[in-house]
């Protein structure tokens, strides 16, 4: 008997009753009769110990031997749940609960029982064994393997959405005028006023609560836990800039202006993005409504801080627009707040600017070399001197490179009919799909953005070949799903200097923003544009369409499909 480990279910009152051994527990409690399978590694660990368990917001009371076997035990968890999948058990510890542990081998077991039970009675959380320490991706497409089983489709989502859906508050800030900067003056000062424009807004972002998510060019991407926080971050990120470009003397090249968007809901929070309506329509707000300087926040952002004090002087006014279909309530932030408010709101902001100076793109890098040679260029400006700094960065991150930008299509369509989830399933299959080839090909993968692939690769042969080859295999895929199911890549692709700023994991330059105006912007379906320039390097391998012209930012880009490798 010592030297196994025998488990039945017996209700406590029926081993009252019946006078067989165990430990006498409240009538609802479910024994799991067990005995120590080794010797046990903590004193106490051979007696039996009354838990908690939780599955699916359904909790049980057991009582069961520390020193048991863990894979017998486990397998009479299934059973007391009805449970046909594996699962395991997790605990969660620590002075807060933030630590936790996956229990795997019996003297985990016994040190949580024994070691670390923090209250009189202990908790355990049951989970699925097949969604243990898998990342966000992983359980995406783990999706993809389920879409013919409702039920079990319908428990995975809902495991994703409890362990990354949080409420609060999408904060979407994009800085204004950086394609007349560089138009008028050069890709380096526009980059200089950007990394300030960083430095000062991240600093009081971070201080008042937010957490940054991202970073894209210009763009700021902030999720809140508190709407008032994110409000009043906006408020005075727009105050400390309105300071900031009165001590350029009204010089015009070194103003920097925000337009800022501001909705409340459900987000979902996965490593280094988020997504949800309110991230949607707070896009809408800051990068396609409000101009320079201006903060726009939704009804129900306004709704959820009307009455708070630290508002008294600020001004909210209601205005409506019509956004993609969709008629926008929100009101404009204006104004300053108290000097005491703002005074308490920045009493952090020391220690946050140590923070946000190690930060570039969000809370997981420190400032980059990149970002600090890109501010020195305002002082040289000042100085009359920026050819100096200019050379430097050029030195450090010119390269000659294709660089490629891809997008998906039927987003607006997929979420609407399939949720979220269904689509970023399509995305992780997409980059499953096509990542590696294009390494293959030469390829080097500088960031994603949300369905969007950025790669650089050292020629223009292999970036076509690589692409196409990409794109038959993803048909090949498509062609075994349904169609709201399928992932349709277009993508865009030039040639020439850009900053790889390698330690800043983007790339800058005008033939990045070539590329993804023909990525984003005019391709479609399974589209391969190129720039007529670059076409002009494949010397005859590829059947091309005849050129065509899209006006870009500050010029006319001359372009052609790739359609066929000859």
């Amino acid at each position: 008997y010592m030297g196994t480990s025998l488990l039945t279910f017996i209700p406590a009152e029926v081993m009252a009753a019946k006078g067989k051994s165990g430990v006498a527990v409240e009538a609802s409690a479910v024994v799991l009769t067990t005995a120590p399978s080794t010797t046990p590694l903590f004193p106490g660990s051979e007696k039996p110990t009354t838990a908690e368990l939780e599955f699916d917001h359904d909790v049980r009371t057991v009582s069961f031997v520390p020193a048991s076997a863990v894979d017998v035990l486990m397998r009479k968890i299934q059973e007391l749940f009805g449970e046909s999948e594996a699962l395991v058990l997790v605990f969660d510890y620590g002075r807060n609960g933030e630590k936790r542990i996956v229990i795997r081998q019996t003297d985990e077991l016994q040190a949580a029982c024994i070691t670390w039970p923090g209250s009189p009675r202990l908790r355990f959380g049951v989970e699925l064994l097949s969604f243990v320490d898998i990342n966000f991706d992983a359980l995406c497409l783990r999706r993809l393997k389920l879409l013919d089983d409702p039920r079990r489709l319908a428990r995975l989502d809902k495991r994703i959405t409890d362990r990354f859906e949080v409420p609060g508050s999408s904060f979407i800030m994009q800085m204004r005028g950086v394609g007349d900067v560089m138009h008028e003056f050069s890709i380096f000062h526009a980059l200089a006023l950007i990394m300030k424009h960083r430095q000062i807004a991240h600093a009081i972002i971070v201080a008042v609560g937010g957490n940054i998510i991202k970073s894209e060019g210009e763009k700021t991407f902030v999720s809140f836990a508190d709407p008032a926080q994110a409000v009043l971050a906006g408020v005075l990120v727009n105050n400390a800039l309105d300071d900031y470009n009165a001590t350029t003397g009204g010089e015009a090249a070194m103003q920097i202006r925000v337009s800022i968007g501001i909705d409340t809901g459900r987000l979902l929070l996965i490593p280094h993005d988020f997504y949800g309506d309110c991230v949607n329509v707070s896009s809408k707000l800051g990068e396609d409504t409000a101009t320079a300087g201006q903060m726009l926040i939704t009804k129900e952002t306004y709704d959820l801080i009307r009455g708070d004090r630290r508002f008294h002087p600020i001004n909210f006014t209601p205005a409506t627009a019509q956004r993609s279909g969709v008629q926008l309530h929100y009101f404009e932030v204006s104004g300053r707040p108290s000097p005491a408010v703002a005074e308490a709101a920045l009493a952090h902001l020391s220690a946050a600017a140590d923070v946000a100076s190690q930060l570039s793109l969000g809370a997981h890098h420190r400032e980059s070399t990149f970002a600090k040679l890109c501010r020195q260029r305002l002082l040289q400006d000042r100085a009359g001197n920026t050819s100096f700094v200019d050379e430097r960065i050029r030195e450090r991150y010119e390269q000659r490179k294709v660089i490629m930008v891809s997008d998906m299509s039927g987003f607006t369509r997929t979420v609407k009919k399939h949720g979220i989830l269904h689509f970023l399933t399509i995305i992780m299959r997409m980059r499953e799909i096509c990542v590696p080839i294009l390494r293959e090909h030469g390829g080097h993968l500088v960031k994603f953005v949300a369905d969007d692939l950025v790669f650089l690769f050292d020629s223009p042969d292999l970036a076509v070949r690589g692409v196409l080859r990409a794109q038959a295999e993803l048909r090949k895929w498509n062609a075994t799903m349904e169609p709201d199911s399928r992932a349709t890549m277009h993508l865009g692709m030039d040639f020439g200097d850009v900053l790889n700023a390698v330690d800043d994991e983007d790339v800058y330059g005008y033939h990045r923003n070539r590329a993804e105006k023909l990525g984003e912007d005019e391709a479609d379906d399974e589209e391969i544009l190129i720039t007529e320039s670059m076409a002009a390097e494949l010397k005859g391998r590829y059947e091309l369409s005849e050129v065509r012209e899209v006006d870009g930012d500050d010029e006319t880009i001359r372009f052609v499909q790739v359609i066929r490798e000859l």
